[in-house]
C-alpha cells in the first residue's frame, strides 16, 4: 500500500472511530436515561402512596376541627344565654 491509499482512507477511518464512539456515548446516555426513568416511575408511585395517606389526614383533622368549631360556637351561645340570665336576675333583686 502506498501512502495516497493510506491517506484517502485515513478519513474514512476517522468517519468510522467517530461513528463507534458517538454510538457508544448515546448507548450508554439512553441506559442511564431508561434507569433514572425507572427510578423516577418508583418514585412517583411512593410518593403517590403518601400522598392519599396525607390527603386521609386532612380529611380527618378537617372533620375534628368542624367538630370544634361547632363546639365554640354551641358554647359562645350558652355563654350568652347565662350572662342574659344572670343579668336579668340581679335586675330582679329588690334594693333595701
Amino acid at each position: 500500500m502506498d501512502l495516497k491509499a493510506i491517506v484517502s482512507i485515513a478519513p474514512l477511518g476517522v468517519v468510522a472511530v467517530g461513528a463507534i464512539f458517538s454510538y457508544a456515548t448515546l448507548s450508554a446516555s439512553a441506559e442511564g436515561n431508561s434507569e433514572d426513568i425507572r427510578e423516577n416511575k418508583t418514585q412517583i408511585a411512593a410518593n403517590s402512596t403518601q400522598l392519599q395517606e396525607l390527603d386521609k389526614k386532612v380529611t380527618v383533622v378537617e372533620m375534628q376541627l368542624q367538630g370544634v368549631a361547632d363546639d365554640v360556637a354551641d358554647m359562645k351561645s350558652d355563654t350568652k344565654t347565662i350572662l342574659t340570665l344572670i343579668s336579668n336576675g340581679t335586675r330582679r333583686v329588690p334594693t333595701e
